[in-house]
């Protein structure tokens, strides 16, 4: 969604003959990976307590913790 709104006016995004001006890609890639990494520490960060709580060896935890990843 980024990509597109990325120019003023919007249809810069498409055809550079048009007077305005855009964002860096290279920016908004970035910005979009740091969300992702953000996104993916929390999703395998946030049930560890509760995976370690479990009343299981702890191979089976590993092991759990490994599929969750």
């Amino acid at each position: 969604l980024l990509s597109v709104f990325r120019c003023t006016p919007v249809r810069k995004a498409w055809d550079a003959s048009i007077e305005g001006r855009c964002v860096d890609q290279v920016s908004i890639w970035m910005a979009g990976s740091i969300c992702n990494i953000v996104t993916d520490c929390l999703v395998t960060c946030v049930p560890m307590p509760y995976l370690w709580g479990l009343q299981m060896g702890i191979r089976g935890k590993i092991a759990l913790a490994c599929s969750l990843a």
